[in-house]
């Protein structure tokens, strides 16, 4: 499941519809700064260190709260599936601390790792440490180093942009292309997004298979004065639900420093 392209995750502030009436504290609005888009409830009068309270819908269904927003998270969250809470751990400047209790792939605590030279930091699980691997501009940690068995996997990459060798228009549209043109990926979804303090940002998601395994890919580009980087999430189809928690834990832990 390694990826040679390059993906990554920083804070997202993008723009939001704004939607139906304020009271004292709730207000609402639509959040289509990504693919998926989201109903976002903030309740100010509900705050952890000044931080406001923060619940995300998806067509109505409650996928996760805590409090600031999805991309700084803080304090405590809950996240959600068929309306039940199933999970709930802390944060601290969007990433991740404590031990936290999965249902099925059961107690995670976190390693915090940070890349000084390039420029970025992320968290995963810290018992996934020992299945990490470092290629080059890369790094890839799996909840297996057996590739067969593996369920999750995430690369976050970096790299120069004078060493593209084409324009920054022409790099997205290749990226594009090269998903576009293989027979393996279907459902291909592309979007450019805002991110504050960056050029440019994209969002790529699709449906794919390796070694006849059907996965699912998250991919995102972030490009900063003279870098690009990314992250790339794959999970493999009919697993935990579990590991859609990991991907918003981990893709949203991601940070950059250089700008």
């Amino acid at each position: 499941m390694k990826k040679g392209f390059i993906l990554i995750m920083v804070t997202l502030i993008i723009s939001c519809n704004t939607v139906m009436k304020k009271n004292k504290c709730i207000s609402k609005v639509y959040d289509t700064s990504l693919i998926q888009k989201y109903l976002v409830v903030t309740d100010s009068c509900k705050t952890f260190e000044g931080y406001n309270n923060i619940s995300y819908y998806n067509n109505s269904r409650l996928v996760m709260s805590g409090y600031s927003e999805r991309n700084f998270k803080q304090g405590e969250w809950s996240f959600y599936n068929l309306k039940k809470e199933i999970i709930k751990g802390s944060f601290k400047n969007s990433q991740p601390i404590g031990e936290w209790k999965f249902i099925d792939i059961g107690n995670i605590s976190w390693k915090n790792y940070q890349n000084l030279e390039k420029g970025y930091k992320f968290s995963f699980p810290k018992k996934w440490e020992s299945s990490a691997f470092v290629d080059g501009n890369m790094i890839g940690v799996s909840n297996s180093s057996n590739q067969s068995e593996q369920d999750f996997f995430v690369s976050i990459t970096s790299g120069e942009i004078n060493e593209l060798n084409l324009s920054l228009e022409d790099y997205i549209k290749s990226l594009h292309n090269r998903f576009n043109d293989n027979k393996d990926v279907k459902n291909l979804k592309q979007k450019k997004i805002y991110v504050e303090g960056l050029k440019d940002a994209y969002e790529f998601k699709y449906d794919t298979k390796n070694m006849g395994i059907e996965l699912s890919s998250n991919e995102m580009i972030y490009i900063s004065n003279d870098r690009i980087y990314a992250v790339s999430v794959i999970i493999r189809k009919g697993t935990s639900y579990d590991y859609s928690i990991l991907k918003e834990i981990i893709m949203t832990s991601f940070k950059i420093s250089k700008g």
